[in-house]
């Protein structure tokens, strides 16, 4: 019987196939998972493409049927082989698909990416090491989008010589693509990403009533594929998956207007005059909060906003759950941190306000709101981006097809591929002179295709159709200055920031914001897993600079 509190692992070697120099890792496997986990972890430990045409088989070369061959995979992989005999992968385990041979992990409808797989010495651990642990490796991976091992190759030689024409071009369009938490440096294996990457697709085979999925979860997912890694680092390295920690003086000082207002209206509420709270009940609590009736007509607008308080029969009564949470500061602090997301329709840049709290780069003055209006404008060209430089984004679903797995944010109507491809031309364009021509554009189609190379690099007479239009699409999206991506951000949290304001978030002369230790944990409070879907899930989206 096996011990639950152990776990068989085994030593798996990846090894990307087809990437120039060599490119492999190492980890420690469960022996007990099954073929179907093991593909989201291959596909996470290269950043590998999410289409769901895919195959293991024992040997690409020779892939035709043979009552010899086998190969593993879902109703697809059938489909794509139009072999019955394939063994369902959600059934077969590692201990017994890996034995003395290697395994290959390919994608079916994209012969540049695939991984050799060899087994290695065994070990017994600790269950709660994880059923997928990268233990060492070398060689820097190709992005999922990149198109073969050449584009790659011109990318580093771009990225390496600082004189190259288009070296800061390059720069400029990477940077933007993995975003401001991420980088892309050509002679560091980060390892370290790509557990993060193990870790978050393995937790998504958890079913889904098991998942409570934060604010911050729904940020990531908004973005390109190549930004999410950067942000998910920052979001553990802040520890922003840590329970808040506040006192009870701590939340009593911050939740001290809207515990006074919510008392005051009691049970029996507070009249409403011409549509406005009762001016009597504003004077009483200018005096009792030493603040001006402004002030206090703020914390009522407020309330309502985040649905404290509702009007019934010309009178302001307050919501039953908050009533009885008005004799506790902690409870009330609790309550109120989560009904900050009924603020406003501009939820993205509301819960990326509060990551800039809660990871203290908002009371940074070298940071402020730089990073989240960045990630905010890269998120809303992200949204806009149905079409793809590559194919179609958004006619069917992307994670079913290779061709539309690149959805790199376009600068000036460009991409960092078409700057890639701009040095391809160019290089082709100067081999051919004085009416020399390539190799490559004497080639046919087929040709160029299975050796990855695309049509109108190499200036093809008749380039196929399924290429046309795609490079250097139109667009009217461009570089964005910091104060332009700022006051979007500021715009779109207008709401949240008017009820932060009277928490105690304050603005210096200098522009640089003043933010409390109490409210960095309510801010991390808000940012908690939530139980029910957001109130008026908007875009936010706003500004026209998208």
């Amino acid at each position: 019987m096996r011990n639950p509190d152990l776990r068989h692992v085994v030593k798996l070697r990846f090894t990307l196939l087809g990437t120039g120099p060599s490119v492999w890792r190492e980890a420690w496997v469960d022996r007990e998972l099954t073929l179907a986990t093991l593909k989201e972890g291959t596909r996470a430990l290269f950043g590998g493409p999410e289409c769901r045409h895919h195959v293991f088989a024992e040997d690409l070369d020779h892939a035709g049927w043979s009552p010899q061959r086998r190969r593993w995979g879902d109703r697809w992989t059938m489909i794509d082989f139009r072999d019955p005999t394939v063994v369902d992968e959600s059934t077969a385990r590692v201990a017994h698909v890996f034995r003395d041979e290697s395994i290959v992990f390919a994608h079916t409808c994209n012969s540049d990416w695939a991984v050799a797989i060899e087994s290695g010495v065994s070990d017994i651990v600790a269950a709660s090491t994880g059923p997928f642990r990268v233990a060492e490796g070398e060689g820097i991976e190709p992005f999922a989008c990149s198109r073969g091992p050449f584009e790659r190759e011109v990318l580093l030689g771009i990225l390496a010589d600082p004189s190259h024409a288009l070296h800061e071009d390059l720069r400029e369009r990477l940077a933007w693509t993995v975003g401001p938490w991420g980088s892309y440096a050509p002679d560091v294996v980060d390892l370290d990403a790509a557990q993060r990457r193990i870790d978050a697709a393995l937790t998504g085979l958890v079913p889904a009533e098991q998942v409570v999925p934060t604010a911050l979860d729904h940020v990531v997912q908004a973005l390109p594929r190549l930004a999410r890694p950067g942000v998910r680092a920052h979001i553990d390295d802040a520890g922003l998956h840590l329970p808040p920690v506040v006192t009870e003086d701590e939340a009593e000082r911050l939740t001290r207007g809207f515990r006074w207002i919510l008392g005051r209206a009691g049970a029996t509420g507070i009249p409403m005059i011409d549509g406005a709270v009762d001016p009597d009940a504003v004077r009483e609590g200018s005096a009792a909060l030493s603040c001006t009736e402004a002030h206090v007509r703020a914390l009522f607008a407020a309330a309502r906003r985040m649905r404290l308080m509702y009007v019934r029969s010309r009178r302001l009564v307050v919501k039953k759950s908050f009533l009885s949470a008005s004799g506790s500061a902690t409870e009330l602090w609790s309550l109120l941190a989560e009904s900050l997301r009924l603020c406003g329709a501009g939820w993205r840049a509301a819960d990326l306000l509060l990551l800039a709290i809660a990871d203290g780069s908002l009371s940074d003055p070298a940071i402020g709101l730089d990073r989240v209006a960045r990630t905010l404008v890269l998120a809303g060209r992200h949204d806009r981006g149905a079409w793809g430089p590559y194919g179609n984004r958004g006619y069917s679903d992307a994670d079913d097809d290779c061709d539309a797995r690149c959805d790199c944010p376009p600068i000036d109507g460009s991409t960092w591929h078409d700057v890639v491809a701009q040095a391809i031309q160019d290089a082709a364009t100067a081999a051919s002179t004085e009416g020399a021509r390539t190799v490559a554009s004497l080639a046919e189609y087929g040709d160029l295709r299975s050796a990855a190379v695309r049509a109108d690099w190499v200036g093809l007479d008749s380039p196929p159709t399924w290429r046309a239009g795609a490079l250097r699409r139109a667009s009217t999206d461009s570089v964005v200055s910091a104060d332009e991506a700022q006051a979007v951000m500021l715009r779109e949290a207008d709401e949240l920031i008017g009820v932060l304001n009277l928490l105690g978030l304050e603005r210096a002369d200098d522009g640089s914001w003043l933010v409390s230790s109490a409210l960095r944990e309510f801010a991390r409070a808000a940012l908690r897993p939530r139980t029910a879907p957001r109130h008026g899930h908007g875009s936010g989206l706003g500004g026209g600079l998208w």
